[in-house]
């Protein structure tokens, strides 16, 4: 393949940053041997994830393809595709290490079905500290009672996710991880409830008309600056934690079956600002998180994971009847003072309706609602079909799937937007790859592998290879070739993840037919020698396929793998004289 020197190279040749990329066959890797094939095509593939449970609450195995009928707006739909999904992890000797000087972001077992796949998010932006830590006691109850083929990994949400511990299946390690979190107040939450309780009126309460005047234009300008205030932490906790959600779907789409995401949080409003009280009030939002909450639905599909929102509040009762309130009532007090806010209920119960999950509020209950969610993952059944409508055109279709067995419950994702799939144009790529670069989990829909190949101490020069499975590309034929364009980003982060530089470069490929099969067989790699800063500590890099959108993002802890190299910890890479 010909030597890519796009503009941006010429511009980091002439800033004095040696980065000769070229596109290169490599020998064949046993990553690539064992990649599946991935068929491109405009007919859709819809698959609905299906647990189905007997009488007793018990998981249903043994079910065939015959045995289930699916229903798109009402109308039957030929099962395509069928698989029953058992938790049971598989075994992973045969699968052979990755060197100590490569690094992937779906690891050496990436093949490899790990069985019950869970992330617990524990979620301090939307909860208030007193109930964080009754939710943490719940979750730790639970966690002691782990079992064996439970994988888990815990994510805490602040302004931003934190991971406490990464997929693993060691009870002790989850236990350490989640005690030392000592809980979040999230500023965002306070200003979006700024009454706790409903407002004294008696302060306003004066013999004189001219002072009560006064007093209630105050209390107006008070309640409508409150107002905006929330509104804005309203707005900011809504994208926050939808754009987190897509985040932890795109770590996970490539693991193999179902999982869960538990998600224990007291969530976020589905709307603001149509209410009587805010549509009386100039100046304030008036909007809906639906596309929000759509974009993460989507995620999460395509991810084939479903969510279990769980109510970190417990049982809740209005404020306003607690014995603890010495405000009178007042035909002032808002409608949501008066009862739980049915409008974060809301939100949960769309999210788990539209991905095959079940959402759990007003219940103390929280860990039981934990073990029920990871149950659900035992044993599944995946049905996959082309829908016959032919017309995508965004609007929304019920599923609806039966079995001929008699007595049985099942649970799946309630429908789906007859989108195109993926979508994808210059403003849906550049909004992914931004959400990729600031994600602090990696997005894995790309197969992403760097290679270290040789470092230089003296010029401070390191020889990289970036490999990607060809199978994933979505590369069309176009005048007797094959062709697509791939974004390839450098990131160098410095002390505390801060960017030092970063540059993408475009590779527009143009394949002749037996370069298309070459790269099929062997992977497609670039290569190149990258000039590091003094100050870098990991290396972040991000490659995505235009013509679908799909990302790949790996961080390498450069400093610390180098050092190694350089006082011979490290005998795999090579160093330069």
């Amino acid at each position: 393949m010909r030597k890519l020197l796009g503009p941006l190279l010429l511009r980091l040749l002439l800033a004095a940053c040696a980065w000769p990329v070229s596109a290169q066959t490599a020998p064949p890797d046993s990553r690539a041997e064992q990649a599946p094939v991935v068929l491109h095509s405009t007919t859709r593939l819809v698959q609905i994830n299906v647990i189905v449970h007997n009488k007793k609450g018990g998981p249903v195995t043994g079910l065939k393809r015959e045995d289930f009928t699916v229903l798109d707006q009402g109308k039957e739909q030929q099962i395509a595709a069928f698989s029953a999904n058992s938790a049971a992890p598989q075994d992973t000797a045969s699968i052979p290490p990755l060197a100590p000087n490569v690094f992937s972001n779906r690891g050496g077992t990436a093949a490899a079905n790990p069985g019950s796949v869970t992330v617990i998010l524990f979620d301090a932006l939307n909860t208030a500290i007193q109930d964080q830590f009754y939710a943490r006691q719940q979750v730790l109850k639970f966690l002691r009672q782990l079992q064996p083929q439970d994988h888990v990994a815990i994510y805490v949400l602040t302004t931003k996710i934190t991971v406490l511990n990464e997929f693993t299946q060691d009870a002790t390690s989850l236990l350490q991880a989640i005690q030392k979190f000592g809980g979040y107040s999230s500023p965002l939450q306070d200003a979006a409830n700024p009454d706790a309780k409903p407002l004294d009126q008696s302060i306003f309460l004066t013999n004189n008309p001219e002072a009560e005047v006064m007093a209630s234009r105050l209390r107006d300008f008070l309640n409508a600056a409150d107002g905006k205030f929330s509104d804005f932490a309203n707005i900011n906790r809504a994208e926050t934690t939808t754009g987190a959600i897509e985040a932890i779907a795109n770590h996970v789409a490539r693991i193999p079956g179902r999982k869960n995401l538990v998600w224990v949080s007291a969530s976020f409003p589905i709307s603001i600002g149509f209410d009587g009280e805010t549509l009386s009030q100039p100046g304030r939002e008036q909007r809906t998180f639906t596309e929000d909450i759509e974009h993460a639905t989507r995620a999460l599909n395509q991810a084939n994971m479903a969510i279990y929102p769980i109510d970190a509040r417990g049982l809740m009762v209005s404020p306003h009847y607690s014995a603890t309130n010495n405000s009178p009532f007042s035909t002032r007090s808002r409608a949501r003072d008066l009862g739980p806010d049915q409008g974060n209920f809301d939100t949960m119960i769309v999210l788990a309706d539209r991905t095959g999950g079940k959402a759990s509020y007003n219940t103390n209950d929280i860990e039981g609602a934990v073990q029920r969610a990871i149950a659900d993952g035992q044993y599944t059944y995946t049905l996959g079909f082309y829908p016959t409508h032919g017309k995508w055109d965004g609007k929304f279709h019920e599923l609806k799937v039966h079995t001929n067995e008699k007595g049985l419950t099942l649970r799946h994702r309630k429908g789906y937007f007859a989108l195109p799939d993926p979508p994808s144009g210059p403003e849906e790529n550049k909004a992914a790859l931004d959400a990729a670069i600031g994600s602090p989990v990696e997005w894995t829909n790309l197969d992403l592998e760097v290679t270290l190949k040789a470092f230089d101490p003296a010029a401070h020069t390191l020889d990289v290879q970036v490999g990607l499975d060809t199978h994933e590309l979505s590369l069309v034929p176009k005048d007797g070739r094959w062709s697509d364009t791939l974004y390839v980003f450098f990131g160098q982060l410095g002390a505390g993840d801060k960017t030092i530089t970063s540059e993408k470069e475009t590779f527009g490929m143009n394949l002749k037919p037996e370069t298309y099969d070459k790269l099929m067989k062997n992977g497609t790699k670039f290569s190149g020698r990258l000039v590091l800063s003094p100050d870098v500590v990991n290396l972040r890099v991000i490659a995505q396929d235009t013509g679908s959108g799909s990302i790949g993002t790996l961080t390498i802890p450069i400093k610390k793998y180098l050092a190694g190299a350089v006082t011979g910890g490290n005998s795999s890479l090579s160093q330069k004289p």
